[in-house]
C-alpha cells in the first residue's frame, strides 16, 4: 500500500480514484446493470469504511478537526485503490468504495486488512500535528445476481460495517447472504427464519404502488410495503409470509420496520412531504405508549412528515377491541396530526363500518371486491349506498387489487375516490421510477 502523502489532503490534489457522490452512484448502477445483463461479466464488490464513535470523535476534535480527518480518510482510501476503482464520501462518517473484479475473496481481505493497518497503525492520520486514535470497520459486499438493485449491495456493505462497530476493535468482514432456497415458500419454519434474518440485516425490499385518484388531487398517493426477497431475487408475495409472521409474533416488528423506514425516507427528502402521501399497514399495537412516544419524538422534530403519512388498520382488528379503545387509539393519531384509514372492508362489514364511525379519512375495500362488484348488481346497489354514507362521514373510498381493465372503466365512472392494482400500475422499488 502506498505511503501517506505528506501534504495535507485538504490542500493536495485528490487521487483520481476519488469522485463525487453522484458520479460514484451513476458508475455503480451502470456496472451493476452490466453485470446483471451479461453472465460472462465477473462480479465487482462494494465496500463501506466507517469511523466508529463518530459523534464522540467530532465532539473531541471539533468541526474543523473532524472535517480534516474525514478528508484524510477519503484521501487514504483513494490511495489504496487501483486505477479502475472508485470511492466517494456518501455521509459524514464513512466512505463508499467500488472495487474491481480482479480482487477475489483473498485479495479483498488483504486490501481491507492493509487499509485498517494504514489508518489505525503507526502511520495513522493526524489532526493539528497530533495523532488521532480511532477504530474503524470495513464491510464488503460482492455483486450477487439475486440482488437486483445496486444500492442494496452497498447497503449490505454498510450494514455489515455497522454490525462490526458494536464489537469495539477495527475489523473487516465480507457480507455472506443467508437466503434459503426458494423451496422455503410454504415451509413456515424457514419463512420465519428468513424474516428474522431480513429484519436483523435490513434485507427487505420496499415497494410503492400508486393509488390513482378518480378526481383531481394535488398530491400523489402510494401504498408502501416491505417485502421479503427469495434466493433468486424474486419478491415473495405477502400471502406467503404475512400470516406466518403474525403467528410467529413478528408482524409488529415488521410493521415497526416499515414505519421507521417511511419516517427516515420522508425526513431525508423533506420537500417530498408536500407532494406525496404514503399509506402504511399497521396494527392497533402501533399506539402502545412506547410507539406513541417514538412517533411524538419524530413529529416534534419533523412535523412536516405528518401530512405525508397515512396509517391503515385492519377493520377486524378494531372490531376485536372494545369500541371505546379502538376509537380512542384512532383519535390519538389525529391528535398527533396523522391521517388514518381502515382496511379489509367487505360486503358484510360495510354497515358495521358506518355504525362504528371510525375517525379516519380513508376506507379501503377488501382485495377482490372489484370483481365481485361487477358480477353482482345487488352488491353494486349496496355499495353505492355505502359510498354515499361514507362520503357524508368525510371518508374517501379506495378499491384495491384491480386486475381487469373493464373494472377500471366501470369504477372510474362510479363515485369512489381511488383505484389501485397491477392493471393500473405495478409496484416499483422507488418513487422516482414513476417519473420515467
Amino acid at each position: 500500500m502506498s505511503a501517506p502523502d505528506p501534504r495535507s489532503p485538504s490542500s493536495a490534489e485528490r487521487p483520481r480514484t476519488v469522485v463525487a457522490a453522484d458520479h460514484f452512484l451513476d458508475r455503480l448502477q451502470a456496472l451493476h446493470r452490466r453485470y446483471l445483463d451479461n453472465d460472462s461479466v465477473k462480479p465487482l464488490a462494494v465496500a463501506w469504511v466507517g469511523i466508529n464513535h463518530f459523534r464522540s470523535l467530532r465532539d473531541r476534535l471539533g468541526f474543523r478537526g473532524i472535517a480534516d480527518l474525514s478528508e484524510e480518510l477519503l484521501y487514504r482510501v483513494g490511495q489504496s485503490l487501483a486505477g479502475n476503482e472508485r470511492c466517494a464520501r456518501l455521509g459524514e462518517s464513512g466512505v463508499a468504495i467500488l472495487l474491481g473484479p480482479e480482487r477475489d475473496t483473498a485479495a479483498l481481505e488483504a486490501w481491507a486488512g492493509e487499509l485498517i493497518e494504514d489508518l489505525t497503525g503507526s502511520r495513522g492520520p493526524e489532526v493539528d500535528g497530533k495523532p488521532v486514535l480511532m477504530t474503524l470497520n470495513i464491510g464488503i459486499s460482492q455483486f450477487d445476481r439475486r440482488v437486483r438493485d445496486a444500492e442494496q449491495s452497498l447497503l449490505d456493505a454498510l450494514h455489515t460495517a455497522e454490525a462490526l462497530s458494536h464489537l469495539g476493535d477495527s475489523q473487516y468482514r465480507i457480507y455472506q447472504p443467508r437466503l434459503p432456497d426458494s423451496s422455503f415458500i410454504g415451509d413456515d419454519k424457514l419463512l420465519v427464519e428468513l424474516l428474522r434474518d431480513a429484519l436483523s440485516s435490513n434485507r427487505l425490499r420496499v415497494l410503492y404502488q400508486p393509488l390513482l385518484p378518480t378526481g383531481r388531487s394535488e398530491r400523489r398517493h402510494f401504498q408502501m410495503w416491505a417485502r421479503l426477497i427469495s434466493d433468486r431475487g424474486e419478491l415473495i408475495p405477502a400471502t406467503a409470509f404475512l400470516q406466518v409472521a403474525k403467528q410467529a409474533g413478528l408482524l409488529p416488528r415488521l410493521e415497526r420496520w416499515t414505519l421507521a423506514y417511511a419516517v427516515r425516507f420522508l425526513t431525508a427528502h423533506g420537500s417530498i412531504t408536500e407532494q406525496v402521501r404514503l399509506f402504511i399497514n399497521q396494527s392497533p399495537s402501533l399506539l402502545s405508549p412506547k410507539m406513541r412516544s417514538w412517533l411524538e419524538h419524530w413529529l416534534k422534530t419533523h412535523p412536516e412528515i405528518a401530512q405525508a403519512l397515512v396509517m391503515e388498520f385492519p377493520f377486524d382488528d378494531l372490531l376485536a377491541m372494545p369500541r371505546s379503545d379502538g376509537l380512542a387509539r384512532l383519535g390519538e393519531l389525529s391528535e398527533l396530526g396523522l391521517s388514518a384509514g381502515v382496511t379489509g372492508i367487505s360486503q358484510v362489514s360495510m354497515d358495521e363500518v358506518i355504525a362504528f364511525r371510525p375517525p379516519v379519512r380513508y376506507l379501503r375495500m377488501v382485495p377482490g371486491f372489484a370483481e365481485r362488484l361487477l358480477e353482482d348488481p345487488e352488491l353494486e346497489r349496496e355499495f353505492g349506498h355505502f359510498v354515499d354514507r361514507a362520503h357524508d362521514m368525510g371518508c374517501l373510498i379506495i378499491v384495491p387489487s384491480i386486475k381487469d381493465e373493464s373494472a377500471v372503466i366501470e369504477l372510474w365512472q362510479s363515485r369512489i375516490d381511488f383505484i389501485q392494482g397491477d392493471v393500473v400500475e405495478h409496484p416499483r422499488q422507488s418513487l422516482e421510477a414513476f417519473d420515467g
